[in-house]
């Protein structure tokens, strides 16, 4: 079911392995909703005989790219399905552990979603 994946932390992961253009990250930073469109599309290079692709950034904790606009909290997820992308974005409050589980969790429903064409 699972043919791999990839956790590319680093923006120089993003550049050297999944081929995402410096010039985009410089410009939207490494956790945007540009960046993560770019590392399913991405991705889909690298897991080609993957249905599904999953590309997901965001500020989980303290640091990064956050702003006033983006603050902690917000995150982005792109998936690839049936040569389609899908893009999503969401503001989640709490802890990081949380946040990661109320994450986790939101990106399973969108691909459930997706599967069962609702």
């Amino acid at each position: 079911i699972l043919l791999g994946g990839l956790v590319s932390y680093d923006p120089s992961i993003k550049i050297d392995i999944l081929h995402i253009d410096a010039e985009l990250i410089e410009k939207y930073t490494a956790e945007s909703a540009e960046v993560t469109e770019a590392m399913a599309r991405q991705g889909k290079n690298l897991f080609t005989q993957a249905d599904i692709i999953v590309a997901c950034t965001g500020l989980l904790k303290p640091g990064g790219s956050a702003t006033e606009n983006k603050p902690e909290g917000t995150f982005f997820t792109s998936i690839l399905y049936l040569n389609k992308i899908h893009n999503f974005q969401y503001f989640i409050e709490g802890t990081p552990l949380k946040r990661l589980d109320v994450l986790t969790q939101y990106i399973a429903n969108e691909v459930t979603q997706l599967i069962q064409g609702v």
